[in-house]
């Protein structure tokens, strides 16, 4: 983190400081499901990601990045508007952001930018309110009518088709732009273009089963036990998982590509990222459903600006989707028009931003999955999926709350899996973090009411009594 520091101060000492007046471009790309362990610039074995590697070594890399939600609705609100999903209204209970809200392309559109915005997944659409703020917004499933899972790769790849002329354009105009790209390549199901289809399928495997496994298009089936896999089976979707990867990371180097021929590169900000991640077998899931475990909510952060951040900065302090927003206002020289940015958390590229102590992340009420379950499986108990959960990642330690069950506590450093649960032998660490969560969430506008338990609990309510926050 220091060595991140140091580079961060002389980059911006030699440029004056980072408050500029000079305007660059922006494309911030959200590869969709996308997990932060499974490139290879964040100690993945596999060579997956050569493109993004190239990137990150170009600029600065966040090994510590957390979505503030499991799905896409709300992480991408969070990532476009620098609020957590329950300040801004944007979750599993409203399913749109509301009109009200403030977007990095309404701000930078207000100063002058050229703004578009090319989506492949429907959750990000316009009718869901993430069109404000873009002149131009492409739904490439409408655009292309494509059907994902018949053509699992034609979406995405006539996505940045549309893409680098795109660029080639707004390079040749007077104003600045952002791009703004959700590519939905590594989300379910799994069937990675070639030549990435086969390239990490271990030898020995049924192609039959890889078939019948590559076919799968969400994790719900799992969930009611329609679909029972083995050890083996996830061991295939992990194989599939990292072509996908390997997939998107060669869109991402299209779009690096155009950007390099357009002569602009060097003048633009790029960010990749994810809005969350995907469960491969941990923990027995399948998917992002109802999960605060970390392959669900670690994420990459790539940042590339060399006028700001040198070659090669690698970074492990502890970062939020929400900061995003703010640090392409700040890099873009145009705080002024929003204020209140930086009054909710500080830009990636200040160089007196103090460590975060710790992120969070939730989700409310799934109320979409409960209308499935009941309408394609309606035998399948709902009510257990029926909650609100919560979440405080701190460096070490992990805290994760939901109204169904008892709290889970983890040590991250010596229990990266998630396997030990030691809320009951950790009680005080449990009362602190557990304190820490509930003011964060009380400072959001949450009632702190939904943070009670079964009255069955005793000892869940007595962690709060002590804490005062219930009588």
């Amino acid at each position: 983190m220091r060595r991140f520091l140091l580079i961060l101060v002389a980059a911006c000492v030699a440029l004056g400081g980072c408050g500029r007046a000079h305007k660059p471009n922006v494309v911030l790309i959200v590869l969709d499901t996308l997990r932060g362990d499974r490139l290879s610039c964040m100690g993945y074995a596999r060579n997956t990601s050569p493109r993004i590697d190239a990137l990150a070594q170009q600029g600065v890399l966040f090994t510590h990045a957390y979505a503030t939600c499991f799905w896409t609705l709300p992480s991408h609100a969070s990532l476009l508007t620098g609020l957590h999903p329950v300040q801004v209204g944007a979750t599993s209970e409203t399913l749109h952001l509301p009109d009200d809200a403030l977007t990095v392309a309404e701000v930078l559109g207000g100063a002058g930018y050229r703004t578009a915005g090319f989506v492949c997944n429907s959750w990000v659409s316009g009718e869901r309110g993430f069109a404000q703020g873009f002149q131009e917004y492409l739904e490439m499933w409408r655009t292309e009518n494509q059907d994902r899972s018949q053509h699992a790769v034609s979406m995405e790849d006539m996505t940045v088709g549309r893409l680098e002329p795109w660029i080639a354009s707004a390079a040749q105009g007077d104003r600045p732009f952002f791009l703004f790209a959700n590519l939905n390549g590594t989300h379910m199901p799994y069937r990675p273009a070639a030549p990435y289809a086969g390239e990490f399928l271990r030898k020995g495997y049924d192609m039959k089963r890889v078939e019948e496994l590559a076919q799968i298009t969400s994790g719900w089936s799992h969930l009611v036990g329609e679909t029972p896999l083995d050890e083996t089976d996830f061991a295939i979707l992990s194989d599939l998982y990292d072509g996908e990867v390997a997939w998107a990371d060669a869109l991402v180097g299209r779009v690096i590509d155009a950007l390099q021929r357009a002569g602009v590169l060097d003048d633009t900000i790029v960010i990749v990222v994810s809005d969350h991640g995907e469960h491969l077998g941990e923990h027995g899931k399948l998917d992002h459903i109802s999960t605060m475990y970390d392959p669900a909510l670690h994420v990459p952060l790539v940042i590339r600006y060399p006028r700001v951040f040198a070659p090669g900065a690698r970074s492990d302090m502890l970062v939020s989707l929400v900061d995003v927003a703010p640090t392409i206002v700040d890099l873009c020289g145009v705080s002024e028009a929003a204020p209140s940015f930086h009054a909710r958390t500080a830009s990636l590229a200040n160089e007196k931003r103090e460590p975060l102590e710790f992120v969070i992340a939730g989700n409310e009420r799934p109320l979409m999955g409960i209308k499935l379950l009941q309408s394609k499986h309606p035998g399948y108990d709902w009510e257990s999926i029926d909650y609100r959960m919560r979440c405080l990642r701190a460096p070490a330690h992990k805290l994760i709350w939901n109204e169904s069950h008892s709290v889970e506590l983890y040590n991250l450093a010596k229990d990266p899996a998630e396997e030990n649960n030691l809320a009951e032998t950790q009680a005080n660490l449990q009362r602190q973090m557990m304190g820490v969560l509930v003011k964060s969430y009380e400072k959001m506008g949450e009632n702190k009411e939904h943070f009670m338990f079964e009255s069955s609990d005793r000892e869940a309510l007595e962690l709060l009594r002590s804490l005062g926050y219930i009588n």
